[in-house]
């Protein structure tokens, strides 16, 4: 689990809660991850892998290819996602994980993935150097994308992407048609987001979707690692009643009894149909959340504190060190990583620079090869 200022990171002022659905950590060392535990990829050819620093104890995913073609829903290279069926899936919520890069192409973190041509990410591509290969709009920048009936769109985008060589922390989320994401140094104390980003959708999805990963010509098919790290996934509550957003029939009034007595979808404490709803009477809107203001039923904060109870990425002491192909592995890159030497996600470096980012959260919401050795951390 994440500490709790983990989840002002990308809220709005209006959520009272959110609520942790899921996290994964331990990554099996060595082991291909697709059709294990849920993981689904898109590329036949890519497997992923799950690496275990030696030096940490931390796990990872890993893309093992550094392949480039196709188009979106093909099966080719340009599908090399690596998403979780098994978790649950969500539409108003929020993901936390962790990247550690050392090519110059494209990675992203995936949300609301519905199939393999319909989906969210948050894109980063290329460095301050070299433009990186992507299958969107090749070049240096980070962006929230939406990929729709095998086409991508780029949403919103800035001229920055991921420090290579530098563990990172990142967060991206959506809720009521706006997506968010945040990208920070991790265990840096005092750090902020150096990338932040917030945009509408006009016509969102409006079904769950699963999370996870994305690799394009970006690998250890190169001999430069894309390293992908522990994920919680948290579900948010913006009346703070308990109730998801996804399942809540007030989303926007406090009903935890969800009580709904015409029966109609929508809770007697938003439904003007009914005399104890939004105005006491009238004609049913069939819209949830009439009779009350964004917030109504409990100031943001209410709902306590959720993240609590233990530390995901602690990283255990499964695994075998992992070596990977051939016996290599990234350590010794993460073992001059700066900033990599901390706790883990959820560890005491990452609750101290996490605190000092509640302020500034969202109100609207170098590529060479390395010798084989042990660098990461």
């Amino acid at each position: 689990m994440l500490p709790v200022t983990l989840l002002s990171l990308l809220l709005s002022s209006a959520h009272a809660a959110d609520i942790d659905i899921w996290d994964y950590a331990d990554y099996p060392d060595g082991t291909h991850l697709n059709g294990v535990d849920g993981w689904h990829g898109g590329y036949a050819s890519d497997p992923w892998q799950g690496y275990r620093s030696n030096s940490s104890g931390r796990h990872y995913a890993m893309t093992l290819t550094d392949d480039n073609g196709g188009s979106f829903g093909s099966g080719e290279a340009m599908d090399n996602f690596l998403v979780n069926l098994d978790a649950p899936q969500v539409l108003d919520g929020l993901m936390v994980s962790s990247i550690y890069m050392e090519d110059d192409d494209t990675v992203a973190f995936v949300f609301g993935w519905q199939d393999a041509r319909n989906y969210y990410m948050l894109m980063m591509t290329g460095t301050s150097r070299t433009a990186g290969s992507n299958p969107i709009s090749s070049g240096y920048w980070t962006g929230l994308v939406k990929i729709q009936d095998g086409t991508g769109h780029i949403l919103t985008q800035v001229s920055d992407s991921y420090d290579q060589y530098q563990l990172q922390n990142v967060a991206v989320g959506f809720n009521d048609g706006q997506l968010v994401a945040q990208v920070w140094p991790a265990f840096d104390t005092g750090a902020t987001p150096y990338i932040d980003l917030s945009t509408t959708d006009p016509a969102p999805f409006d079904a769950p979707g699963a999370v996870g990963f994305y690799a394009y010509d970006a690998g250890y098919g190169d001999g430069s690692n894309a390293l992908f790290g522990p994920i919680n996934l948290y579900a948010h509550d913006d009346d703070g009643d308990g109730v998801i957003d996804d399942d809540d029939n007030c989303e926007f009034v406090a009903n935890p009894d969800q009580a709904d007595l015409d029966n109609d979808g929508i809770g007697s404490a938003c439904d003007n149909d009914e005399p104890t709803g939004g105005d006491g009477g009238g004609a049913d809107t069939g819209t949830t959340g009439d009779g009350g203001s964004p917030g109504d039923g409990g100031s943001p904060g209410d709902g306590g504190g959720i993240g609590d109870g233990g530390n995901t990425g602690d990283g255990g002491n499964t695994g075998d060190g992992g070596g990977i192909i051939g016996g290599y592995g990234p350590d010794t890159k993460l073992s001059s990583c700066s900033g990599c030497s901390g706790t883990g996600i959820g560890g005491e470096g990452l609750a101290g620079s996490l605190g000092l980012m509640v302020a500034g959260a969202l109100v609207g919401l170098r590529r060479r090869r390395q010798d084989p050795g042990d660098r990461a951390r």
